[in-house]
């Protein structure tokens, strides 16, 4: 007579890859970078560390996910916003969109940019995902009438100033004055107006 299988208990052999990512988060917004090993989120989630090694590798693959999830979740609100819009709005848009996101996901934003994991390097895919991110500001700056080089060029000037201004704003500088969102909407419309579009050549037409 064969031996029924009855389920093992305690800690589960397997986990769902989106749900260790989900409790790295949350050891990240409520404890911090230094707190955040295979050992401690294992613990949170109720696996052996195994589990976590089989789904991410290392700490530094889990880090790398984590990094490749915050610029997924940063296009994902760009392509969210309202397709009405176009010109300066869209750049508005976008610049304001990025603020909202690193103050929703402050924890996510800061392994994104500020490299609180010191040996951790993004891999090929993740910088990709990154450099993607990016694409939705050249759009929008491009649907002012710029030309794709000159596109580029001011939204990666504006990505760093918005940039700046977020950054100061999670580490409460702006904490007893108004909210760096107007800040961000002056700095985006005056470096549009600063920068004209580059007048396009007229190609002379053929007489017949």
């Amino acid at each position: 007579m064969s031996e029924v299988q009855r389920p093992s208990r305690g800690r589960p052999s397997a986990i769902d890859r989106g749900a260790v990512l989900t409790a790295a988060i949350k050891v990240l917004r409520d404890e911090g970078p230094g707190a955040l090993t295979v050992r401690r989120l294992a613990a949170e989630i109720g696996v052996s560390r195994q589990v976590v090694y089989t789904q991410f590798g290392s700490l530094g693959g889990l880090i790398d996910a984590l990094y490749r999830q915050g610029f997924a979740e940063l296009r994902a609100a760009a392509a969210a916003l309202d397709p009405s819009l176009a010109g300066v709005d869209w750049v508005v848009a976008n610049a304001l969109g990025y603020r909202a996101y690193a103050l929703a996901r402050p924890e996510l934003y800061a392994v994104m940019f500020e490299r609180p994991f010191r040996e951790f390097v993004p891999s090929a895919e993740s910088r990709s995902v990154a450099v993607d991110a990016f694409q939705p500001m050249v759009d929008a700056v491009a649907s002012t009438g710029r030309k794709p080089g000159e596109s580029r060029s001011l939204a990666l000037t504006l990505w760093g100033a918005i940039h700046g201004l977020v950054h100061l704003e999670l580490q409460g500088f702006f904490a007893f004055e108004p909210s760096s969102g107007q800040r961000i909407v002056d700095v985006v419309k005056g470096t549009m107006d600063h920068c004209p579009p580059t007048p396009r050549k007229r190609t002379k037409e053929k007489v017949t």
